[in-house]
């Protein structure tokens, strides 16, 4: 009898390829829908889009160090714990947020406790991911910016001199 085997899930990996010196200690999927009924005889997901979650993956032994640039990356989920997810467009609120350690300066970029600034993040809204298909995310993360910050006044009050300047960042589109 011929048996046609079709994946009903789709897959999504995280590729690392230029990154500063650092670590990545993990990365998650925030706000994606994770909940949703497979009609069989239509082979259609029906997806609640009520229903999100987040999902992790932590570094072998808390981190992934960089080693420079890797043009085709390196997989940092490897084929054992690829992401099946639930065939979406993630939602509004979808995003991808990495935890990071950048060893020249000793910051620890994360939303957890101790950290020096908000953990690294961008927007995954509308990305498609399809049924039987594998969606590869390449994450970079280099010094290709520019932040400048331009002096626009000072007040003096009793005890310190506050300074107002006006903060403007180019090069980065809608990663913070």
């Amino acid at each position: 009898v011929p048996l046609k085997f079709d994946h009903i899930m789709s897959a999504v990996n995280i590729k690392i390829g230029s990154v500063v010196a650092g670590e990545i200690r993990s990365i998650t999927f925030k706000n994606v829908y994770n909940k949703g009924e497979y009609l069989v005889d239509q082979g259609v997901w029906v997806v609640d889009k009520t229903s999100v979650g987040d999902f992790t993956v932590k570094m072998e032994n808390g981190k992934f160090v960089s080693s420079g640039n890797d043009a085709s990356g390196t997989l940092v989920n490897t084929d054992d714990a690829t992401f099946m997810m639930i065939p979406q467009n993630p939602g509004e609120n979808a995003e991808m947020v990495i935890e990071f350690y950048d060893s020249a300066t000793g910051h620890l970029y994360s939303d957890g406790e101790g950290a020096y600034k908000p953990a690294l993040r961008g927007s995954i809204s509308g990305d498609n991911w399809d049924k039987r298909k594998t969606t590869n995310y390449m994450l970079s993360i280099d010094e290709s910016f520019t932040l400048t910050i331009e002096p626009v006044g000072k007040k003096l009050d009793a005890h310190f001199v506050i300074g107002y300047a006006n903060v403007t960042v180019d090069g980065i589109d809608n990663w913070t």
